[in-house]
């Protein structure tokens, strides 16, 4: 079994059944993702990781699929292996190229 599904549920289910799709980006906060991913699949989501190629420089995409149990997409190759039979394509698609949503609290500038 592998570590990530010992804690799957261990603090809640109101993640139960959902799959999220988290980017991650050449900032230092690339570092804080192994929190948020451990968090997310406490409360029971499935979590596939995105890297960017500065975030690969940053955080080994190894320790990564350690965190979260699935191997992270690192290139956009055309293949969506690592992700068939977990997500659908069309959403893949969506999540893929959708702008950011920024917050109007934000600064955008």
């Amino acid at each position: 079994m592998h570590p990530s599904e010992e804690i799957y549920c261990d603090k809640s289910n109101r993640l139960s059944g959902k799959t999220i799709v988290l980017g991650i980006t050449g900032s230092i906060a690339a570092v804080e993702c192994f929190h948020l991913i451990r968090e997310l699949i406490r409360n029971g989501a499935k979590v596939i990781p995105v890297m960017t190629p500065a975030a690969v420089k940053l955080v080994a995409p190894d320790a990564m699929e350690f965190a979260s149990g699935v191997k992270p997409v690192t290139e956009m190759t055309g293949s969506t292996s690592n992700i068939w039979g977990t997500l659908p394509m069309r959403i893949f698609s969506w999540c893929i190229l959708r702008p950011p949503i920024r917050s109007p609290r934000w600064p955008t500038a």
